[in-house]
């Protein structure tokens, strides 16, 4: 576990930014349009209500969680520094990898949007210069500018000053705040005779509590958002505990505004439906009878109430905008401070923005704008997933934390914010295993090239990767894989179900079209082969995403295998050096003690283990270092660790003092004992013939019965010192000591 960054950076964040920030990063878009399509369509007013409600306290559990991290790493990281700090590298780009898919989604949603909202509140006025049309949506030159105007215009807003922009923000967020409640008020007021009663539930044939359920289970992509400002902690003008009440706060607003536009949204319906569900589920009309909010609003209030309903909805698209922006280039800017993401991706300005990061930001949302809004609504599909992971995540974090500091509090939310997030991802997946249709093919395409693209994208930094901050987990890729491989079965699954339908379909036309008539059999045969080129290509499409995903983890392990034998040798080229003695190239005072307790642990398992020390110590040193300087001195004790070294080929030799040296006889050398060490005295005897030859007094002895390690080293200490004093003799011209 990492120690948390503080990080250093400028205060510009105050209460008011802070919620500003995550109410309009939590709200979007789709508050206009999903709380009719989504919400009521499956739940009805009441349904609605409850499963809006149930899911705000699930994720306030969520909102305690990201309260508790931000304050024990505070820095602008979020979910990559709390779960990096927490467990791994590993765990922090799978998260991080998720996240940011979300807030790219959220992003590029409320940029194409705006083109959405223009056909129905403009009609036709920017529907000019057809390009091409993707995945059944046209897609205008005039839409297009349209959308890159306002991208830019808002996204300009990210580049002034911190303080500016946040105040922005928050004047935002109020407007639409404030023209939500008026609205819904003055039409509640204004309406007479609706029966609240009859829009409780939807008149699907579900049962109420599997409508309040399917509600339930879009919470993720209901309140995703709401914690982006955990990726501005290091920047907070206030004590990051007071989190804690921005966060409840936003999501209180947030449910707010869900229950309003759902009240709202079923008060009126155009005299061409028979009823509020008639009109929320069939709406097909263009202007804005498509948009049930706006239809009241018109309803009760005329124009004016199209008016403020149109400056809300801006007003929550540029908050959107900006937040995503701000929690979207913080993340990446702190991953590429760890090298996930280009160098240039980690510079800041002097209003500490990350320009470059912004700058790419803006730049692929521009692209995005050219993919058309069908193409988006897959991306933004795929948000629910990317949002039970992330929670599961920052729980899970919490939960560990909480144990390991003995904080029951956090211990005990951090298990419930797991248990929130398999009860959303449990409610989100479970259709996809009954015959309920919930996510469209191309959902599925989208989450297998994501997760392709950002495995591919970690085995690219892991290879790279000389810190060993990734490649620890290789069960999370494991699991990734099999995630991968799970969604591409059941997109393959879907797919034969469609084109079996379709050619079911194309067959039951054929059929009335002959009004009693004779089939022509080749011709229903071509149906049919077409059908199995249909299902063929998608297996072979099934073959290749699987074989690319197992390239990828063999690669991913390849690299973890490689670094770690990378790291091995670089551990133990530290670990040569820690031992070695510098001036002799012999093992250290470090070194002995190691084999020291080598020897005393063999011991311990074999009592009558044999080996013998050799207590060796350099005389003349003195004498040289004095006369000849301590250069000359050094080369002495140099050539005196040769001769022993020489004598004692078999054994480790380390130098415990200035000139003191010690042998651990085993093996070949232990047997070959008392011959080495009449050898070593008999060239020391003869040295001290010579003006400076090599003279070394040394001492051995060998364990006993009742020896332990330091009996031995005393035994030979006491020896080499009588050896010592006989060398004297032989040249007292030396001064020896």
């Amino acid at each position: 576990m990492e120690n948390p960054i503080v990080e250093n950076k400028k205060k510009y964040i105050g209460v008011l930014g802070a919620f500003a920030l995550s109410i309009g990063t939590a709200i979007g878009w789709g508050s206009f349009v999903v709380t009719g399509s989504d919400y009521l369509s499956e739940a009805g007013l009441l349904g609605s209500m409850i499963g809006i409600v149930l899911g705000a306290l699930l994720m306030g559990v969520i909102a305690y969680c990201y309260h508790y991290m931000m304050n024990k790493v505070p820095d602008s990281g979020g979910i990559y520094s709390f779960v990096k700090h927490t467990f791994n590298g590993d765990h922090a780009f799978l998260a991080s990898w998720f996240l940011i898919i979300v807030y790219t989604g959220i992003l590029w949603a409320n940029v194409t949007s705006v083109a959405l909202f223009s056909r129905f509140l403009l009609g036709n006025v920017f529907q000019f210069g057809r390009l091409y049309t993707i995945a059944g949506y046209d897609v205008y030159i005039g839409e297009v500018l349209l959308c890159a105007g306002v991208l830019f215009l808002i996204g300009g807003l990210t580049f002034l000053n911190k303080k500016i922009t946040t105040r922005i923000a928050f004047g935002l967020a109020a407007i639409f705040i404030s023209a939500i409640i008026f609205v819904t008020l003055f039409c509640l007021v204004a309406q007479n005779g609706f029966s609240f009663s009859e829009a409780a539930f939807a008149p699907t044939g579900k049962n109420q509590f599997g409508q309040i359920m399917s509600v339930l289970a879009m919470t993720p992509w209901a309140f995703i958002g709401f914690e982006s400002i955990s990726h501005s902690t290091g920047s907070f003008s206030f004590k990051t505990k007071r989190t804690i009440i921005i966060l409840l706060v936003s999501l209180f607003v947030a449910t707010m505004m869900y229950i309003l536009l759902c009240t709202i949204s079923v008060l009126a319906h155009p005299d061409v439906y028979s009823s509020w569900y008639d009109y929320i589920t069939n709406n097909r009309e263009a202007g804005i009878m498509g948009i049930p909010p706006f239809f009241v609003a018109h309803y009760y209030m005329g124009d004016a109430g199209v008016a403020i309903f149109g400056i809300a909805l801006f007003a929550i698209i540029a908050t959107s905008i900006i937040g995503n922006i701000y929690a979207l280039t913080n993340l990446i800017h702190r991953m590429a401070e760890d090298g996930l993401f280009p160098k240039a991706f980690t510079y800041v300005n002097k209003n500490d923005i990350p320009v470059n990061v912004r700058v790419v930001v803006i730049g692929l949302t521009f692209f995005a704008i050219f993919l058309g809004r069908a193409t988006i609504g897959f991306i933004v599909d795929v948000n629910n997933i990317g949002g039970v992971i992330v929670y599961t995540y920052v729980s899970a974090c919490a939960a560990f934390v909480g144990f390991r500091k003995r904080e029951r509090v956090a211990m005990v939310f951090g298990i419930l914010g797991i248990v929130s997030s398999i009860v959303f991802g449990i409610a989100h997946l479970a259709p996809i295993f009954t015959t309920e249709e919930k996510f469209a093919n191309e959902t599925f395409i989208v989450f297998i090239i994501f997760s392709l693209v950002g495995f591919a994208f970690f085995t690219m930094n892991l290879r790279k990767d000389t810190k060993g901050t990734f490649g620890n987990s290789s069960i999370v890729w494991i699991g990734f894989s099999i995630l991968i491989t799970f969604f591409s079965g059941m997109w393959i699954i879907e797919r034969s179900k469609s084109v079996h339908g379709t050619l079911l379909a194309e067959i039951q036309a054929y059929y009335e079209s002959l009004h009693g008539g004779q089939p022509d059999k080749s011709y229903l045969a071509a149906l049919e082969a077409n059908a199995d080129y249909k299902n063929m290509t998608g297996i072979i499409t099934l073959i290749v995403i699987v074989s690319l995903t197992l390239l990828i983890l063999f690669l991913t392990l390849y690299f973890v295998k490689e670094n770690e034998k990378k790291h091995k040798q670089q551990l133990d080229t530290v670990s040569v050096i820690a031992n070695r003695d510098a001036l002799t190239g012999v093992g250290n005072n470090r070194a002995y003690v190691a084999n020291e307790r080598r020897i005393i642990a063999k011991l311990a398992n074999d009592p009558n283990y044999e080996f013998g020390i050799v207590v060796c110590d350099v005389n003349d040193l003195k004498y040289i270092n004095d006369r000849y300087g301590h250069d000359y001195g050094d080369e002495y004790i140099r050539k005196a660790c040769h001769s022993i070294c020489l004598n004692y080929k078999m054994s480790p030799v380390f130098r415990v003092g200035g000139d003191e040296f010690v042998v651990i006889l085993e093996g070949a050398d232990y047997e070959n004992r008392e011959a080495l060490l009449a050898k070593l005295q008999e060239m020391s005897l003869e040295n001290t013939k010579q003006e400076n030859g090599i003279v070394i007094a040394s001492g051995m002895a060998t364990k006993g019965v009742l020896d332990d390690f330091n009996a031995v080293f005393h035994k030979a200490d006491k020896l080499m010192y009588a050896h010592k004093e006989e060398l004297k003799k032989k040249r007292p011209s030396h001064n020896l000591r």
